[in-house]
């Protein structure tokens, strides 16, 4: 280490030297070296010079310290200075660089002789011993770690001594400190759970026996008193073929015996999960062998689980095409690694044959020793594609629908876009108009004849309840097939189509939860629909009742519209009428009474007396005409009571068989239960006068029938709501009777003015005709239905409440006209208020009082008549009040008199009927009433009546 140049060693001095130690040098494989404290060497032995591989020359030509690595430079330079001042150096380590570049580590033992300054050395090559040192205490390390980490400790037991031995770890998982010396047998296996115990005694005496390997997961319990799980394992060790020892390992598997268990409620969960998914899942291997199936695999193939895995499709599929398809995928796929998608139809030999299946396919682990596995996800999308196609015919009627303006136009569209979807022969769809109650037929297709045939097969008489009951079906889809051909009329309810129709499906059309019609689809082909058609035909139908209802709402708005314009009509032209008979009544009241004032200055032999008793004559035909403007105003006074109507019928048909011709046949039709109509009997009679008149003039010269049919019939809201006259009428019983000609019927313009006063068809001059009509059976609280048809004929339906209960079959009411007294004067007296606008009527009224004994105050309207009797109230006995007049009428009056007296006797007059009039004045009865125009003594004797306690009241 600190050898000097020769050159500095006495001449005398070196060979000695060199034979002194050359022997020393060549004795053994160490590197011996003589070297000068100046850091050269003198002398190296061969192994030095084989170990690092230069010359002698090379390594004493400079200092030894050019071949220690620079970083331990400064340590060999420490090392020489110890050795300069005598101190030996032992073990000192450093690194030289061999010739071939490597680093040789040399470990030094050294001593200097200082008197001469020389030091003799001796280095060991250590670089071999140090890698396998380190080597070794990384295999120590890493036994160590792995144990720690896999939580495996290793142990032995001599069999002779029961000496036992544990690596670190063991007593780590014991928990307990580590030492040399481990506890006994018998003190380890006391830790673990006393079941597990006699197993563990019996495993390693069996082992000790015969030698054979074990292992075994017990129950184990740590010395702080933590309960895991170990697994114990051994193997013996045999010397001269007996058992001296055993060892293994022991190992904490609480965490993997968790796991395990976790695994496998992991996979009970995943079996859980892919059992309940609709989509068929399973895993085979590519030659065909299931690995993992579940219930929807099992149940589309017809099997169950537990005999699918482990079989192969082969076995489970007969169809080879398909067969061989399905391996070539799992192939592709496998060799791929990638997921591939398509669809196929289901294999014959399976529950999935006929049906769509999409199939989504990925590699998947095998188990070991299995061939490459694939994983298939397959889904019967049949279903699904179904309604898809479904919906988009359905988005395409929505969309059409949307736009279409008419009825018919939208049972084209319909029938277009469901052909697309059913390929069906023939189509109908009819809509219910249960205002008429009747059937509309909306579109009707047959493909063979073409697009848009008409559909005139329903009757004209034909109602809802006998076309739903035609159709055989209640609120759902109905599908009807046959094998063989039937009779038309049993299989075929409605509808006329070029072949008899042996498969067909009817559906309610709905909208709002109400069926409004029916829609159906029919093939000449037995068994061509099933309950899909069905189902899908009633959804098709459901969608359509929105624009049906729409169009159909849209038709009926104008409808309502025209009846509402009509009404209005009616009660404007009723109003009118109504006026005029009202101040006519009063001109006729004034005329009569001076004609029968007249009368009583006229000697019966004068000549006038003919020509006032004509002008009385024809004041009464005049009122006559008044009542007649005030029935058809609905306002008139009627003789109402209990008649048969069948009776009236025969009568009419008696009278007027002079007045119809030859060539006309009248039927008669008559219902013997149909029940009694309270009515006026002269009003009623004019009825069937004009309408069987008027049918026989639309007959004319040509052969013709008129048809009088009478009955009872239940009318619903929406029967009366379709009548000419739709007053709210109660629903409920009427009797009813029809006059039906075959004559030339009216068309639409025609009918919708038949009702309008002084229109007619025939020439002028003919009066009110059926405009007196609708006012008398408005005033009956009845109704009218008309049905008319160019070519055809026309029909008219009267309705008359039926009387309901013993109670109103009674004594027919009067109408309060007495018999009339002729001019005299009568006995008695009082004072008598007369109240009306009429300055004539006054004026003639008062006289006629006067006549008959009474004192008479006269008011020109309501107020001047109330003060009057407010001055006059005590004296008063009697008040004649007319019900129109200015200021204050005579409801108003009448009530302001009862206030002040009330126990006044009112008579009240008016050109209105008494049920108007009785109606206006409900809460201020009793009252008596009298209709104008009447005769002068009537009202006087009614009023005499009144006052002497015998009335007759009107």
């Amino acid at each position: 280490m600190a050898p000097t140049n020769e050159s500095d060693i006495p001449d005398s001095d070196v060979p000695s030297v060199v034979a002194n130690f050359r022997s020393l040098f060549d004795l053994g494989g160490d590197l011996v070296c003589l070297a000068s404290t100046q850091g050269y060497f003198l002398e190296v032995n061969d192994a030095f010079l084989d170990t690092l591989g230069y010359t002698r020359e090379e390594l004493l030509a400079v200092p030894f310290v050019e071949f220690v690595h620079p970083d331990d430079r400064a340590p060999t330079q420490e090392a020489m200075a110890d050795l300069r001042i005598g101190r030996p150096v032992q073990g000192f380590e450093n690194r030289y660089r061999a010739k071939n570049g490597s680093w040789v580590l040399l470990r030094w033992n050294s001593v200097s002789q200082t008197e001469r300054d020389k030091i003799l050395a001796v280095a060991r090559d250590v670089t071999r011993f140090r890698d396998e040192s380190r080597a070794h205490e990384r295999y120590l390390r890493l036994a160590k770690s792995m144990q720690r980490i896999a939580s495996i400790g290793g142990w032995e037991v001599d069999v002779e001594s029961g000496e036992l031995f544990w690596t670190e770890e063991v007593f780590r998982i014991y928990e307990l400190p580590v030492s040399d010396d481990p506890p006994t047998v018998e003190e380890a296996v006391s830790h673990y759970h006393p079941d597990d115990i006699p197993l563990l005694r019996r495993t390693m005496e069996e082992c000790m026996e015969k030698g054979e390997p074990w292992s075994l997961e017990l129950r184990f319990t740590t010395a702080k008193k933590r309960e895991i799980d170990v697994r114990a394992m051994g193997e013996a060790v045999r010397r001269d073929g007996r058992v001296v020892a055993l060892y293994g390992t022991f190992q904490d598997i609480t965490a993997e015996k968790a796991a395990r268990t976790e695994l496998h409620a992991s996979r009970e969960r995943f079996r859980k999960v892919i059992d309940l998914m609709p989509q068929m899942i399973y895993a085979k291997t590519i030659d065909g062998k299931f690995i993992l199936a579940n219930q929807a695999t099992a149940a589309g193939i017809g099997t169950t689980v537990e005999s699918l895995i482990g079989r192969t499709d082969s076995e489970m599929i007969g169809d080879a095409e398909t067969l061989r398809q399905i391996r070539d995928r799992d192939r592709d796929v496998s060799e791929s690694g990638e997921m591939t998608r398509f669809s196929m139809a289901g294999p014959r030999g399976t529950r999935l044959r006929g049906r769509t299946i999409d199939l989504v396919k990925i590699p998947f682990p095998s188990p070991p020793g299995e061939p490459p596995a694939v994983l298939t996800v397959a889904e019967d999308v049949t279903g699904r594609r179904h309604l898809e196609r479904r919906n988009e015919v359905s988005r395409a009627l929505a969309a059409r629908l949307s736009e279409s303006r008419t009825l018919a136009e939208s049972g084209r569209i319909i029938a277009q876009e469901l052909y697309r979807y059913f390929g069906y022969d023939a189509f109908f769809v009819d809509y219910f108009d249960e205002i008429r109650n009747k059937v509309v037929g909306v579109y009707n297709e047959d493909t063979p004849l073409g697009a848009d045939t008409p559909r005139p097969v329903i009757a004209p008489d034909t109602s809802l309840e006998e076309y739903r009951s035609e159709l055989r079906f209640k609120d759902r889809a109905t599908l009807m097939n046959r094998d063989c051909a039937p009779e038309k009329s049993e299989f075929v309810p409605m509808g006329e189509t070029s072949r008899l129709s042996l498969s067909l499906v009817f559906a309610p059309v709905r909208w709002a939860d109400k069926i409004i019609g029916v829609m159906s689809i029919q093939s000449y082909t037995a068994g061509r629909f099933a309950e899909q058609d069905a189902e899908d035909l009633e959804a098709f139908a459901s969608q359509c009742g929105g624009a049906l209802s729409r169009h159909r709402a849209e038709q009926e708005r104008v409808l309502f519209e025209d009846q509402l314009q009509n009404a209005r009509r009616l009660e404007s032209l009723g109003m009118m009428a109504g006026g005029i008979a009202h101040d006519f009544n009063n001109l006729l009241m004034g005329i009569m009474g001076n004609a029968e004032l007249a009368l009583l200055d006229v000697p019966d032999d004068n000549p006038a007396q003919a020509a006032i008793r004509d002008l009385i004559r024809t004041s009464q035909r005049a009122g006559d005409l008044c009542r007649q403007m005030l029935a058809y105003a609905g306002q008139g006074s009627f003789a109402m009571e209990e008649a048969a109507i069948n009776g009236l019928v025969a009568e009419i048909v008696r009278m007027l068989e002079v007045n119809i011709p030859r060539h006309v046949r009248v039927r008669q039709h008559l219902d013997r239960d149909t029940p009694d109509v309270k009515m006026d009997v002269t009003q009623v009679r004019q009825i069937l006068m004009n309408l069987i008149l008027n049918a026989s003039d639309a007959i004319g010269e040509d052969p013709g029938e008129i048809t009088i049919r009478t009955g009872l019939r239940f009318c619903t809201r929406k029967m009366l709501s379709a009548t000419w006259i739709d007053d709210d009428l109660p629903v409920g019983e009427y009797v009813f009777f029809e006059v039906r000609d075959t004559g030339k019927g009216m068309d639409e313009a025609t009918l919708v003015r038949i009702f309008d006063p002084f229109f007619s068809t025939k020439f002028t001059g003919r009066g009110l005709g059926l405009a007196s009509v609708l006012g008398i059976v408005r005033a009956h609280s009845g109704a009218i239905a008309v049905k008319s048809q160019p070519g055809v004929g026309s029909s008219f339906t009267i309705y008359l409440p039926a009387l309901k209960s013993a109670a109103e079959r009674k004594s027919p009411s009067r109408d309060g006209s007495p018999s009339p007294v002729g001019v005299r004067r009568m006995s008695g007296g009082g004072t008598v208020l007369f109240v009306d606008d009429d300055d004539v009527i006054r004026s003639v009224i008062t006289r006629f009082l006067m006549l008959g004994g009474f004192n008479v105050l006269s008011a020109s309207d309501g107020l001047e008549g109330l003060e009057l009797f407010r001055m006059h109230a005590d004296t008063i006995d009697a008040v004649v009040l007319d019900m129109t007049m200015p200021k204050m009428g005579g409801a108003e009056a009448l009530a302001e008199i009862r206030r002040i007296r009330e126990d006044a006797i009112v008579l009240v007059s008016s050109g209105y009927s008494v049920e108007e009039t009785q109606e206006r004045l409900r809460n201020l009865q009793p009252v008596t009433f009298i209709q104008k125009p009447y005769k002068p003594e009537t009202l006087v004797q009614c009023i005499h009546d009144l006052l002497t306690g015998s009335p007759r009241h009107p």
